[in-house]
């Protein structure tokens, strides 16, 4: 064989091989899955009150049925842990509100991930909000009622059935529910109909009072 020869076949060796590593490559980068956290209709077993405690199964997913034992209509859950995160780890973390097109939360209209970053070796704060509620409509978005039931769900695409998340990768956090918003004492539907502008006042008002409190806990939490 020529010095040519060998040359282009050494070449399309090398090009094969490329090829399949791109191949690899692409096929491992498909078969990552995101971390998300989800509240999602079924659920029954276990009673839910503020301080419970819950985590991603081995499988870095899983889903907890509950049903609402706090005696009041839940109108905003925060879901806590300390973790230490890189920026694209931040970034991969979802959850899901009442717009989201794979499962649109029966109980809130919105979710809000933030991350409080620790200081030298201490972890951060992350947080997942549940907020924001139809209250008086008759439809979905108005809370948890009393003894409802509802499922924590860290599966992929928020999924009740397929038992597996991406939790796993982030050693599977242990979170718990920090604060759980009531309405304790509900008014009857008929003296529910309020303005759409005393709504979004309410839910503005909801959103500042959760800051505050948000605030003073990560204040608690770098002075411990």
């Amino acid at each position: 064989m020529s010095q040519d020869a060998q040359a282009s076949v050494r070449l399309n060796r090398w090009l094969a091989l490329c090829a399949l590593l791109g191949a690899l490559s692409g096929t491992g980068r498909a078969s990552i899955i995101d971390p998300q956290m989800g509240v999602t209709e079924a659920g029954d077993s276990t009673e839910f009150t503020n301080g419970i405690v819950f985590g991603p199964d081995s499988f870095g997913g899983g889903a907890t049925e509950y049903y609402n034992g706090t005696g009041g209509i839940i109108t905003s859950l925060t879901f806590s842990t300390e973790i230490f995160l890189t920026p694209d780890q931040l970034a991969s973390l979802a959850c899901n509100s009442s717009q989201d097109p794979t499962s649109p939360n029966p109980f809130f209209l919105n979710c809000v991930i933030d991350y409080f970053a620790g200081q030298g070796q201490n972890p951060g704060l992350l947080e997942f909000l549940f907020y924001g509620t139809n209250s008086g409509t008759g439809g979905t978005d108005e809370g948890i009622p009393p003894l409802a039931n509802f499922d924590i769900t860290f599966n992929y695409n928020y999924s009740l059935t397929v038992d597996s998340g991406g939790w796993g990768a982030l050693g599977n956090p242990t979170f718990t529910a920090t604060d759980v918003g009531l309405d304790p004492s509900p008014e009857p539907r008929s003296a529910e109909l309020v303005g759409v502008a005393l709504i979004a006042g309410g839910a503005l008002l909801a959103l500042r009072l959760w800051r505050a409190r948000r605030s003073a806990r990560r204040l608690a939490h770098w002075s411990a």
